[in-house]
């Protein structure tokens, strides 16, 4: 989740169907936004699987990584009450059946997670993740 969008509950919202488009002028994106306010959001309900995700690895991953973006090699943005503020990242997500081990997680600063799962070059980037967590673990054994 970006971090940017930290804050916010995890909710899912239905498009509406006067749906914006990127080569609309400010003005035209204003009235749409306009005319899509309600006074509430209706609910609707939703079934999902929810994998479970182990702490230890989400633990480990930010220990190995000591503050330090694992891709970019910059510190950490910030500190939290817990430490250094990184996001740990699937390389193989478990939704698509990846594994919830630490060759498989990687930790980021948030610029570098945003640009494993949004960037025109993600598959590469993710490629590249790939290799330098093999390093980083053959170096631990």
């Amino acid at each position: 989740m970006p971090l940017a969008w930290a804050w916010m509950p995890k909710t899912s919202f239905r498009k509406n169907s006067d749906s914006p488009k990127k080569g609309m002028s400010l003005k035209e994106l204003k009235d749409i936004a306009l005319k899509s306010v309600v006074g509430s959001a209706t609910k609707d309900q939703k079934i999902a699987n929810i994998k479970n995700r182990s702490k230890a690895i989400k633990l480990y991953a930010k220990k190995r990584a000591n503050g330090i973006c694992e891709a970019c090699g910059k510190s950490a943005p910030f500190k939290t009450k817990d430490g250094p503020y990184l996001e740990v990242h699937h390389m193989f997500k478990l939704a698509d059946g990846g594994p919830d081990i630490p060759v498989n997680v990687i930790a980021l600063c948030p610029v570098c997670h945003c640009r494993a799962h949004y960037a025109l070059d993600s598959t590469k980037f993710n490629d590249s993740l790939i290799d330098i967590v093999k390093t980083i673990e053959d170096a631990i054994i």
